[in-house]
């Protein structure tokens, strides 16, 4: 099967590039999915970022026990997680974890589960800003749910949960003006739910494509936090190549060209949002395999990946 080779010094690079860009390593909050390593993990916290995003419960338990004071699922609880995921609370009581959700019903169940948990589990509201794969619009109904998160006990209103990985436009300005465009009725939303009184202590935010935008913007726009997309640590080649990532580094390969492997390996997965009765998504790979999809979809050594990879040392 395909080995991994890794760069620790390039990534090391990236994660500087991307502390640099958001002027502030608080500010942070970077998906681990596509590298699932602790020793990256640690990396990060070396350099100051404390605040991680997670795919999966096992990806949580990973990142808590590398370290990391304050751990975020990207995806909203169901069923049997619940109960997973109170156990995680229970093994690192010290950790912060957090949650995202869309439904009134998961908050019900959430506020349930962790009565007499060590801390409340901080809730984010998921928003669908236009890429239409999770969360609710923002409106009435998300501001119900909002409240739901406010008025529950054990469970605490942590913010917005906002992704637009579907804003990748090249050139730049036509990324940024969608980016913007795309972002304005979340701003309006939270200054609404403000108005009702209703705490809105962050928001995390941003794919890949336009975390350099956001980027930008500062503590105004994106308010304290925001995510940087986890292929500013691994770039891979579709990204570099739209100048997605500038300033990024390859810092990952692949010691050999057996891709079918992974892809005969490759499970699904299957994400319905709650408030969304007339879709599913469908995520075959890119949910499922991280790295391996990552390397999936890279061109193969003989493709010229290796040759663009000299030896670190």
């Amino acid at each position: 099967s395909p080995s991994l080779l890794v760069y620790p010094d390039r990534i090391a690079s990236n994660i500087d590039l991307m502390v640099e860009l958001a002027s502030d390593a608080s500010k942070l909050r970077p998906h681990v999915k596509p590298h699932k390593l602790a020793e990256v993990i640690q990396m990060q916290l070396e350099r100051g970022v404390k605040k991680f995003k997670c795919a999966t419960l096992a990806e949580m338990e990973m990142v808590a026990g590398a370290g990391a004071g304050d751990v975020l699922l990207a995806y909203q609880p169901v069923g049997p997680n619940i109960k997973r995921l109170r156990a995680l609370a229970d093994k690192f009581p010290e950790t912060r974890l957090a949650a995202v959700a869309d439904d009134g019903s998961v908050v019900a169940a959430l506020s349930e589960a962790f009565e007499g948990a060590a801390k409340p589990l901080d809730l984010y509201l998921d928003l669908d800003c236009g890429m239409h794969r999770t969360g609710i619009g923002p409106g009435p109904d998300a501001q119900a749910v909002y409240q739901a998160f406010v008025d529950s006990p054990n469970v605490q209103a942590a913010g917005l949960h906002v992704y637009d990985g579907n804003i990748h436009d090249h050139p730049i300005e036509e990324r940024r003006a969608r980016c913007e465009a795309a972002f304005a009725p979340i701003l309006e939303f939270r200054r609404e739910l403000e108005a009702a009184g209703l705490p809105v202590p962050d928001m995390v935010a941003s794919g890949t494509p336009p975390f350099a935008i956001h980027a930008q913007h500062g503590d105004q726009y994106i308010f304290r936090l925001f995510v940087a997309y986890p292929l500013v640590l691994l770039p891979d080649f579709r990204q570099r190549r739209a100048d997605l990532t500038t300033g990024v580094v390859d810092a990952v390969a692949v010691s050999a060209a057996r891709r079918r492997a992974i892809e005969e390996r490759a499970p699904s997965a299957l994400h319905v949002p709650l408030q969304a009765e007339d879709r599913m998504w469908l995520d075959a790979l890119a949910e499922t395999l991280g790295t391996l999809c990552l390397l999936y979809t890279s061109p193969s050594p003989r493709d010229g990946l290796l040759s663009r990879m000299p030896s670190s040392g």
